[in-house]
């Protein structure tokens, strides 16, 4: 590998953790700590081009607002803990989906099924 293009990835990597690769997966404590007060969080998902922002409440209870660059919608979901994922269920899924979180630097990135679904941000509490 030419020494330039190794030092413009050891760059890339020092200034953008994403770079360098799969996060840190959360465990169960720590998404027990992260998810016991109100939190908002503010993403994209890489399959689909949409941009979403969550308020994640203590109760179970989940509200999204997404925006896919045409449409805007708004749904009200439930969310629970199960061993080191979080289950998301919307009114519209036939079956719950369990994603793990991880941690990227400043972002945390969201996987089902060992694929990287897309990333987000939590947001100073409103």
């Amino acid at each position: 590998m030419p020494r330039t293009l190794f030092i413009v990835m050891v760059f890339l990597v020092a200034v953008n953790p994403a770079f360098a690769g799969a996060g840190k997966k959360l465990t169960n404590k720590e998404l027990k700590q992260l998810t016991s007060n109100t939190f908002f969080i503010a993403g994209y998902e890489t399959t689909t081009s949409v941009s979403f922002h969550v308020t994640f409440v203590p109760n179970g209870s989940r509200e999204i607002y997404w925006n896919n660059g045409a449409m805007h919608d708004f749904v009200e979901s439930k969310w629970w803990l199960k061993g080191d994922t979080i289950c998301i269920k919307d009114p519209d899924m036939v079956k719950e989906r369990c994603e793990e979180w991880r941690r990227n630097g400043d972002r945390f990135e969201y996987w089902h099924a060992g694929a990287r679904m897309g990333y987000f941000y939590i947001l100073p509490p409103r």
